[in-house]
């Protein structure tokens, strides 16, 4: 791997030759781990929000996956996909080879790097973007640099911080520093990084990134959802009977504190408060379409804990679904509750739910961790409790709901938080190089 990185830094061998110069649109080659329609976590939703949004400010954008994905992920192993789908004008290009499976990951770096060189050959971009993480990113920055293009690094999150929070021995080991160490190196190479938000930005600044060279591309709202056009799943459809139900929708991660969710759920009803629990997702953070109505070890241990408390009647657990149906299971809960753990990724990663749940109409009861907490002037409807506390869930959940009669307010700052608007700087970014003299390749 040391090589690959030396690839990257290396000051000789870069192919720099300005031969000729850009012509309109830009274009825009958009590298991502995963992404629609084989995907639908939020990774893969702020991918189409992102890419979407610069096809309106008129980029053209193609969107390549990370190579081999999906046919080498679990479940799609010999399936025959399509390369290439076309969803809101933004172009997926996914290439089956090289496969991660295939051996050593040097070897397959080193081969998409030679994928990489042929995309951008085809396509002839203005820019290079890739988006977490360095693995995903690095084949694409070595493409680019040798290739003489630029460069953009776009930072979602620390993976090596979300592996640390499921094995704290990890975070101890030389491997969590090499990671570190790779993650930095291709933020280093980058001509611009861009990030979600001031804890993200801080952390790239801790570790080396010239703030200067950091722009911020919050989340964004997709917005208002339209009226349901097919009849709606309703709580009888599930076997609720419950007076409310409060629920969780999204990528069943250690982190996301969902146990105290179910023990707090357990107190409530323990002091006789009618609430039923709905949890939607699985233990696939990809949000892989394979695993979509598929049991997982996260949601068997989930309804193991429920039984335990006396509440497993009350515990409904439907598995991932997809994206077309996210909107009825909103429409069955009362309140939505994102009891994120106060853990290394949580204090800097914002996640896409809180918004989601917010242009849903729902209320939003969240923990107070850094990224959360600084959401609370967004939206009316947002509440908290003290993180890590199972008890202060529970009397906050108990307020909540004891208001769920009372009118909803709208989150209309939710409208300055539009896709379109938050990408900006990577408009103004790609367009700082339009009349900039790049390589013919």
């Amino acid at each position: 791997m040391d090589e690959l990185i030396n690839r990257l830094t290396a000051s000789d061998g870069v192919l720099i030759a300005p031969l000729r110069r850009y012509v309109a649109p830009a274009r825009l080659l958009y590298a991502v781990n995963h992404s629609m329609p084989f995907s639908s976590n939020g990774y893969a939703v702020r991918t189409h929000g992102v890419a979407s949004a610069l096809v309106k400010a008129g980029l053209d954008v193609i969107a390549a996956t990370r190579p081999g994905a999906p046919w080498d992920q679990p479940g799609f192993q010999g399936q025959d996909f399509a390369c290439s789908h076309v969803i809101d004008g933004v172009r997926y290009v996914h290439t089956p080879k090289p496969s991660e499976k295939d051996g050593p990951l040097a070897q397959y770096m080193a081969r998409a790097v030679e994928v990489f060189k042929e995309l951008m050959r085809v396509f002839k971009p203005t820019v290079v973007m890739a988006a977490s993480n360095w693995r995903n990113a690095l084949p694409a920055a070595i493409a680019a640099r040798e290739l003489g293009m630029p460069f953009f690094y776009e930072v979602r999150g620390f993976w090596e911080l979300s592996h640390a929070a499921r094995d704290a021995v990890w975070a101890q080991s030389p491997q969590f520093h090499r990671e570190v160490a790779h993650e930095t190196a291709v933020a280093l190479s980058a001509q611009t990084v861009f990030t979600i938000n001031r804890f993200m930005r801080d952390e790239l600044v801790r570790r080396g990134v010239d703030q200067a060279r950091v722009q911020l591309v919050p989340n964004g709202f997709a917005g208002w959802p339209t009226p349901l056009e097919t009849k709606a799943l309703g709580r009888v459809d599930l076997g609720i009977k419950a007076r409310y139900v409060v629920g969780y929708i999204g990528s069943f991660n250690g982190y996301e504190g969902l146990e105290d969710l179910i023990e707090a759920v357990a107190l409530l009803r323990g002091r006789g408060l009618d609430v039923a629990l709905l949890l939607v997702g699985s233990s696939e953070s990809r949000g892989l379409g394979a695993g979509v109505g598929m049991a997982c070890p996260a949601t068997l241990a989930y309804r193991n804990l429920a039984q335990r408390l006396g509440i497993g009647d009350v515990v409904f657990t439907p598995g991932r679904v997809a994206p077309d149906l996210a909107d009825q299971y909103y429409a069955l809960l009362d309140v939505v509750v994102i009891p994120r753990r106060p853990l290394a990724v949580c204090e800097i990663v914002s996640p896409l739910k809180p918004l989601e749940a917010a242009a849903h109409g729902k209320r939003v009861l969240m923990s107070d961790v850094g990224p959360l907490a600084d959401l609370a002037a967004l939206c009316p409807n947002f509440s908290y409790f003290k993180k890590g506390d199972m008890k202060s869930l529970a009397e906050e959940l108990a307020k909540v709901l004891a208001g769920c009669d009372a009118p909803l307010a709208r989150c209309s700052a939710l409208d300055a938080l539009t896709w379109d608007m938050n990408v900006a700087p990577m408009v103004s970014a790609v367009r700082s190089l339009e009349l900039t003299p790049r390589l013919a390749l």
